[in-house]
């Protein structure tokens, strides 16, 4: 009896000791816990406390932006605009500031440092003032109750009024956007000026009107087009220019002319 007492006694103590793989389970195990925790609240996403910015909310209470595109030159004519007034000021830097020194150094005669000179800043010159006046793109600014939906704005543009902003967009002699902003009355058909006579604008600002700084385009020249009809909100085209807009607001500007003349 004592010797079996001894014996489920050593069988009973070697069942409460775990074995070394079943340690090594339970180390992982806890290891494993003990870092899980501190990496879920490390990476836990935080509730969203940021809110919608107010255009953002204005912009969805609308079905149109508050500017539209109403008139384009189209991509190709603005992108060839672009070259030629770069290849100008490219030509005029080469010849004015590389090849003039060069003929002064070699002592050249007067008459063919001037011509080098002047064939640097002739083509500059006849590329400014030929193409500063060309209109590339032209964005009318909508008030709220014509935001409101395609036939709110058939409504608005039916009656525009003569104090409808516009934001005209030409290029400057590096061929950056250069944008004036003005209104639809402050436009006038270019008629008897010098400018019209040989066909580089077409509308100029009139002299009543504001000039915020000196530097502002005063002349337009805007591609004529066809007369182009209000487009059904569901045109699968995607140009997004609604020029009939435009063709109200060149009526617009002609009833005003023919108004105050």
């Amino acid at each position: 009896m004592p010797r079996l007492d001894l014996l489920s006694l050593r069988l009973s103590l070697r069942a409460s000791i775990p074995s070394p793989s079943q340690g090594l389970v339970s180390c992982i195990s806890v290891t494993r816990l003990r870092f899980s925790l501190p990496t879920r609240r490390i990476f836990r996403r935080p509730a969203s406390t940021t809110t919608i910015s107010s255009s953002r909310r204005g912009d969805q209470t609308f079905q149109l932006p508050a500017q539209i595109l109403i008139y384009h030159a189209g991509a190709g004519r603005t992108t060839f605009l672009a070259m030629v007034r770069l290849s100008s000021l490219v030509v005029a830097v080469f010849f004015i500031f590389l090849i003039a020194p060069a003929y002064v150094r070699a002592d050249k005669d007067i008459a063919s440092t001037a011509a080098i000179v002047a064939g640097g800043i002739v083509p500059l010159t006849l590329v400014t003032l030929t193409a500063s006046p060309f209109v590339t793109h032209m964005y009318i600014n909508l008030p709220d109750a014509a935001r409101a939906s395609r036939h709110a704005l058939e409504r608005f543009v039916a009656n525009l009024p003569a104090s409808t902003p516009l934001t005209l967009t030409t290029m400057n002699f590096v061929a950056v956007p250069r944008y004036t902003h003005l209104r639809a009355v402050d436009l006038r058909p270019a008629v008897g000026t010098r400018l019209s006579r040989f066909g580089l604008v077409n509308y100029v600002r009139r002299r009543d009107s504001p000039r915020p700084s000196f530097r502002n385009v005063n002349g337009f020249f805007v591609q004529p087009r066809h007369p182009v009809k209000p487009r059904a909100p569901v045109d699968p085209r995607r140009d997004f220019v609604e020029g009939w807009i435009w063709e109200a607001v060149r009526q617009r500007i002609e009833r005003g002319n023919a108004v105050k003349s």
